[in-house]
């Protein structure tokens, strides 16, 4: 490979990257570095880390490099690695914005939500697992400044902006959301918006868009007696004694629309029909896109995007 392709294919983990200048410009996050001193200056004024960059010196000195053009990165507390080797004087180096620590700043509070929602739902009408770097990557997707963006401390997540449709189904409990949230969470997102309520009234958005609902009546086991009046249907007995026609028809072996002699005994039980979970919608892309609401067209592709880049990012640290 040579050395032009070997500088494009690296992904570097900790924000820095070598590009060739026609690829590069200041408006794309790149500087300019001319030689190894001003690799030196660049990276004590981005890292500030007095003890990456004596490592930096230290390594290029004890391996003979100083006059290659090596640029090293820190990778941990005792490990510096020599990344790659080229003129310094032919590339730019590029800012990743996420290597800000400040873009992990939600990830332990993301983890937390998604792993109780996780153990909560575990086996309820085949539900599969929330993947955290999911969420993680929305957030980055919503506020792609990322901590320099006045939303981040507020409301990350875009379902925590209160002129947001969903944010009022989540607060009451509508469209079967209340299968979902917790009386809690309803109650403190009555209150004032926190960067920490935007991402658990996002998280609970995207679960209650997977999920899948269907009416079901369920009875009592109790078997209670009806005496018909004159003039009664199964469909009048069952508004008054809180049951189904449905149920009082297949209890008593009679027709739906069977005429009704009066005095004639009845059997029924009560029963209520609720709201319950039938089932769940693919993360990717299904939920994503009905949590999204179709007000961003390209909205799954730019999570799907921000999610390799999360992965790539993960793996090379």
């Amino acid at each position: 490979m040579s050395r032009l392709k070997r500088i494009r294919a690296l992904q570097l983990g900790g924000g820095l990257e070598l590009e060739p200048p026609e690829r590069c410009s200041l408006a794309e996050g790149c500087r300019p570095v001319p030689d190894l001193e001003a690799a030196k200056r660049f990276l004590q004024a981005y890292v500030r880390n007095e003890l990456v960059i004596g490592r930096f010196r230290g390594y290029l000195s004890t391996h003979g490099l100083l006059g290659h053009g090596h640029l090293m990165h820190h990778r941990g507390e005792t490990d510096v690695i020599d990344l790659m080797a080229g003129e310094l004087a032919n590339g730019h180096l590029r800012i990743k914005p996420t290597f800000d620590p400040r873009w992990n700043d939600y990830d332990k509070l993301i983890q937390q939500e998604v792993d109780g929602y996780n153990k909560r739902l575990k086996g309820v009408a085949g539900y599969t697992d929330l993947d955290w770097h999911l969420v993680k990557a929305m957030v980055w997707t919503e506020v792609m400044a990322g901590p320099k963006d006045s939303h981040w401390a507020t409301d990350p997540m875009q379902i925590g902006n209160p002129v947001d449709p969903g944010w009022k189904v989540l607060r009451t409990g509508a469209e079967h959301s209340d299968l979902i949230t917790t009386p809690e969470l309803r109650k403190a997102l009555a209150g004032k918006l926190t960067g920490e309520l935007s991402i658990k009234g996002g998280i609970a958005w995207l679960v209650t868009k997977a999920m899948k609902t269907k009416l079901v009546t369920r009875y009592e086991p109790a078997l209670r007696n009806y005496s018909v009046r004159d003039g009664d249907t199964l469909g009048a007995i069952a508004r008054r004694e809180g049951t189904t026609v449905e149920s009082l028809a297949e209890t008593n072996r009679l027709d739906p629309n069977a005429i009704l002699k009066k005095g004639t005994q009845l059997g029924y039980r009560k029963g209520s029909a609720a709201w319950t979970i039938d089932g769940w919608r693919p993360w990717l892309p299904d939920a994503v896109k009905a949590y999204n609401g179709g007000g961003d067209s390209q909205y799954v592709a730019k999570v799907q995007k921000r999610l390799r880049e999360i992965e790539q990012r993960d793996a090379s640290q």
